[in-house]
């Protein structure tokens, strides 16, 4: 917790320390009301201090969203606020500014230097390339909080460690788990090329991430159908959501995989797609679905931008026109979901792997074998697939699908 300020001082420190690590104009407009909205229902309730639980309490009171409604439902109004208090949170709790950035803001040439160089230590111990992007970024995240409490990297210990990590004290388990395991892979780093003479990872806190913990979000029966439904096929976007999203439920890819299928991934003479996955540099060939085959012909006649692309997936924004697809489909399916009006159950996960989970759990029930379903979900052991065996066992008898199916059938979800 850094030096508790009274409300409008803290409030004038924090829209600074926007525009000082290098918000967008766009994000500080529409915080900047919000700020003065908790400004000014702060001296209304007579509240001198910020403190986490008074900002809750603004937002309840001057933010209301119905309890029915899921995070993906809220207005961008609703959305805005959460976000900008959630980072007033982070501010008043470690005196830094971590989310929502671009990833090298605020940073100078050496800390990016430091983290290309730790970029290259883990190509050279063998991990794959989306690993080490996901590490990196969490690197830069400590970077930026390591600036902003003037801290060199040189000079960290434990003690820093765990004060970034209390920022994330709101993350899930795994997310928290995954930022433990890349600083302490950082600090083995930091350590390995002589840039702190003392080895500290022995004294970061133990993170425990239970194997098989998580019991995995599948659809019930009809609802894939119904999302598939809701997509406008047309429009050219339409085409290629619809596209994208039957891929994900006929076959399993991974967003990464989707986004880099090339023109030459598919083999339209023998009916295969066939890849190199992002996350384990394994190649992939699996069956072309009738279905998915003309859903792809059909994107790449009447949707798809005529630009000099090797990727089948681009982007239609005028300001990435015709690039590689970035970002995430999380966005793409919650659209969807909202336009097909599905209601989603208490805790129930929406993004675009439930689809892979899915076809996973399917398989399972049909009785397929489990080096099977990992061959087809491009996993690297059978033991990674053990975790769809805790989906509820009702949930899989009405969900029961022949194998076959899933690749021939074009009308099963």
């Amino acid at each position: 917790m850094t030096e508790q300020l009274k409300i409008p001082e803290f409030t004038v420190n924090f829209l600074e320390a926007m525009q000082h690590v290098g918000y967008s104009k766009s994000i500080y407009k529409s915080y900047s009301p919000i700020v003065a909205s908790l400004t000014e229902y702060a001296a209304e309730q007579g509240q001198e201090y910020y403190t986490v639980d008074f900002a809750h309490q603004f937002i309840d009171a001057v933010y209301p969203v119905r309890t029915e409604l899921r995070p993906f439902q809220w207005s961008n109004k609703e959305k805005a606020a959460r976000r900008a208090v959630k980072l007033m949170d982070d501010f008043a709790l470690s005196g830094a500014l971590l989310s929502h950035t671009s990833p090298t803001a605020g940073l100078g040439e050496h800390s990016i230097e430091l983290t290309d160089k730790y970029a290259h230590w883990l190509k050279s111990r063998g991990y794959a390339s989306t690993t080490i992007r996901g590490q990196t970024c969490i690197v830069l995240g400590f970077m930026r909080f390591l600036a902003q409490i003037q801290c060199e990297a040189e000079n960290i210990t434990d003690k820093e460690v765990v004060r970034y990590l209390n920022t994330r004290e709101d993350y899930s388990n795994s997310s928290r788990s995954a930022a433990l395991y890349s600083l302490k892979n950082f600090a083995q780093f930091l350590f390995d090329k002589n840039i702190i003479a003392k080895d500290i990872v022995q004294l970061f806190p133990q993170g425990h991430k239970y194997r098989l913990a998580n019991i995995v979000s599948v659809w019930k029966p009809g609802n894939v159908e119904k999302i598939l439904g809701a997509v406008d096929r047309g429009s050219p976007i339409g085409r290629r959501d619809y596209a994208i999203i039957l891929i994900a439920a006929r076959l399993g890819l991974r967003q990464s995989d989707i986004f880099g299928l090339r023109i030459d991934s598919v083999d339209w003479r023998n009916s295969r797609i066939e890849t190199t996955q992002s996350k384990t540099a394994q190649p992939i060939s699996l069956p072309l679905p009738e279905d998915v085959g003309w859903a792809i012909i059909d994107y790449l006649k009447h949707g798809r931008p005529q630009v000099d692309s090797l990727y089948i997936f681009v982007c239609h924004s005028k300001s990435a026109w015709g690039k590689q697809m970035t970002g995430t489909f999380d966005v793409m399916l919650g659209k969807y979901i909202r336009q097909a009006r599905l209601s989603l159950s208490e805790g129930q996960k929406h993004g675009m792997h439930t689809l892979r989970h899915t076809l996973a759990s399917r398989l399972l029930e049909a009785k397929t074998p489990l080096p099977v379903i990992s061959e087809i979900l491009g996993q690297l052991s059978p033991d990674a697939v053990e975790k769809y065996l805790k989906v509820d066992v009702e949930m899989l008898r009405q969900c029961a699908l022949n194998p076959q199916e899933v690749f021939e059938d074009a009308n099963c979800v």
